[in-house]
């Protein structure tokens, strides 16, 4: 479900400079690549986005609710509106 919600994400080509850390980072191989692709992941100041970068490329998108939600849960297993910033 992850790589689906990644797959059909409509990335922009721009890199992008962040005011935090990433409150997470997690990869999948690029297997045609014989890579590893990082994702960072950023929850919004509201909890109702994520947004992501992949480390390795110059890529950003911010989800929408429903994705974000989804794809928070998956990751965490916590509801992301349950995300503590620290």
């Amino acid at each position: 479900k992850v790589k689906k919600i990644l797959e059909n994400a409509q990335w922009e080509n721009t890199g992008v400079l962040m005011d935090r850390v990433p409150d997470y980072k997690f990869y999948f191989p690029n297997e045609s690549k014989q890579t590893v692709l990082i994702y960072n992941l950023w929850v919004s100041p509201n909890k109702e986005h994520v947004e992501l970068g992949i480390n390795q490329q110059e890529k950003y998108v911010k989800l929408n609710k429903k994705e974000s939600n989804v794809l928070f849960e998956i990751i965490t297993e916590y509801k992301l509106k349950q995300f503590i910033f620290e």
